[in-house]
C-alpha cells in the first residue's frame, strides 16, 4: 500500500492503572506498546506515537467528574480534566516512562492529540503546555533524541458569512488569534496573545522563566 508512517496513541492507564507518580507501572502495558513499535518496524513503516489522545485518567476529575463536564469552558469544548492541579506533573512521569522504554526507535511524537479542545480554562492550557514543553526537553537533553516532537492541534480557521461585513471580519480575526495565534505563539516561546488574555479570565500569566523552556519546544 505504500503506507510511511503508522500512528498510534498509548493509554496512559494501561501503563499506569493508578495514574500518579509512584504507583505502580504495568510492565505487560509497556511491552506490549514496545513490541507494537516493533511490529512497525518490521513491516517498513514508522511508528508515530501520541502520549494522550482523548483519554485522561479519571483519577483527574476527581469527585467532580459529571460536574465538570457540565462546566462551561472558556476556551475548547469540554473538559478533559487538564486543569487538575496534580495533571502536569503526572502526565510528565507517564511520558517519560514511555519515552525511555521505546524513543529510540520512534521517530516522531505527538504529546497531546488536540490540546484544544479539551482545555476549558487558564490553568489546563498552562498545565499542558508547561508539560508539553518539559517532555520536549526530556526527549532531547536527557535522552538526546533527534526525532520530532509537536502537539497536534485542532482548529478549523474561521471565515466570515459576509466577507464585506467589518463585523464578520472582525469577528473571525478574533475567533482565529483566540484559538490558533495562542498556542502557536507559545510553542515559540512567546506570550499569551492579546485576544486570549482578554478572552480567558482565569489565563495564567507567564513570566520569562516560564518562557524559556517553551521556547526551546
Amino acid at each position: 500500500m505504500g503506507i510511511k508512517f503508522y500512528s498510534f496513541s498509548i493509554s496512559w492507564t494501561r501503563i499506569l492503572p493508578f495514574a500518579l507518580p509512584g504507583s505502580p507501572v504495568n510492565s505487560n502495558g509497556l511491552e506490549h506498546y514496545d513490541n507494537l513499535t516493533n511490529y512497525a518496524i518490521t513491516k517498513g513503516v514508522q511508528p508515530v506515537v501520541a502520549l494522550l489522545h482523548m483519554d485522561t485518567p479519571l483519577q483527574f476529575f476527581g469527585d467532580y467528574y459529571v460536574e465538570g463536564i457540565r462546566q462551561r469552558p472558556y476556551y475548547g469544548y469540554f473538559n478533559m480534566g487538564y486543569q487538575n492541579e496534580t495533571f502536569e506533573e503526572a502526565f510528565v512521569n507517564y511520558g517519560k516512562i514511555i519515552m525511555s522504554r521505546i524513543a529510540d526507535r520512534v521517530p516522531i511524537w505527538v504529546t497531546v492529540n488536540k490540546p484544544q479542545t479539551g482545555c476549558v480554562s487558564g490553568p489546563s492550557i498552562d498545565h499542558i503546555i508547561k508539560a508539553h514543553a518539559r517532555l520536549y526537553n526530556f526527549y532531547h537533553d536527557e535522552l538526546h533524541g533527534t526525532g520530532k516532537i509537536t502537539m497536534k492541534m485542532a482548529w478549523t480557521p474561521g471565515v466570515p458569512e459576509d466577507p464585506k461585513n467589518e463585523t464578520h471580519l472582525v469577528a473571525v480575526q478574533h475567533y482565529n488569534d483566540l484559538l490558533a495565534e495562542t498556542l502557536k505563539l507559545l510553542v515559540l516561546g512567546q506570550d499569551y496573545h492579546d485576544a486570549f488574555k482578554n478572552a480567558i479570565q482565569d489565563y495564567v500569566a507567564l513570566s520569562a522563566g516560564d518562557l524559556a523552556p517553551l521556547r526551546t519546544a
